[in-house]
């Protein structure tokens, strides 16, 4: 799909997923660094630290938090803030939310094409070159005016117009037709600027939703082949494709849900 919801408390035999070692210690200690340094705080490398590094690998399953595409073991990969660190694209005033630089629940795993400003790149079968996307600095609210600015302002009176993986329900915001286009829910405005930022309507991106369905057709069609009753092979074939461990499974699981809108 494009987006799934991640519990960050869910557990790995009986334990939290968090970074190992010192990290959680360091961080809190460089979080009150930031504080009483104030917007003239330099943030260092420690957000994106191998042990946080890896511990966002297992908590979302070697996925991009926002688009679901697998590989980390083959590409790089940023630790993305969601509240950006350094400054704000919609407030040029804005020193960035520097205190929460080093919050582990501040911190994503994030493909180069959804965190960083790209073109969307011709493709043999689709050769037009396509608008620029990722999000960067970005962070729009329904209300500027209750933007925080310290670490004093609450975060809770912002309403981010991004899905937060770890807090919102994406599907309840986003869908999907049969060509591997996403599109708000119900004009969904947290969906539209979710899809606008993150540039979740990419070619690549479509093109490999598009592969997952073929891939469950093959699969339904040779189990079918084979003696299997279509019924019950298309909901096991579904049922085990929507895990969250399998790339882009939460499209798996909107045919799941509506298999005839997509031909099953």
């Amino acid at each position: 799909m494009t987006m799934i919801f991640v519990d960050r408390g869910r557990l790995h035999h009986g334990q939290p997923i968090l970074p190992l070692g010192t990290w959680m210690k360091r961080a809190a200690e460089k979080t009150t660094d930031a504080i009483n340094d104030g917007p003239a705080h330099v943030v260092t490398d420690l957000y994106r630290d191998p042990d946080v590094k890896a511990a966002l690998e297992k908590l979302f399953n070697n996925k991009c938090a926002y688009c679901e595409s697998p590989g980390f073991a083959g590409f790089p990969w940023d630790v993305e803030h969601f509240r950006p660190k350094g400054s704000v694209a919609e407030d040029k005033a804005h020193a960035g939310y520097y205190w929460l630089a080093y919050t582990w629940t501040n911190l994503y795993p994030s493909c180069v094409f959804c965190n960083q400003r790209r073109k969307d790149q011709p493709t043999f079968d689709d050769p037009l070159l396509g608008p620029a996307a990722g999000k960067l600095d970005q962070f729009p609210l329904a209300d500027e005016h209750n933007r925080a600015h310290t670490p004093n302002d609450p975060l809770m009176a912002e309403d981010p117009l991004l899905l937060d993986p770890c807090s919102d329900q994406p599907d309840l915001h986003l869908t999907f037709d049969a060509t591997g286009r996403v599109s708000p829910r119900e004009g969904s405005t947290k969906g539209d600027a979710t899809i606008r930022v993150f540039g979740l309507r990419r070619k690549r991106l479509r093109d490999a939703r598009l592969q997952v369905l073929a891939t469950v057709s093959e699969l339904i069609e040779e189990s079918v082949a084979a003696g299997a009753p279509r019924g019950k092979t298309t909901l096991a074939v579904l049922a085990v494709l929507s895990r969250p461990h399998y790339q882009y499974s939460a499209l798996v699981s909107a045919i799941r849900d509506d298999p005839a809108a997509f031909g099953f």
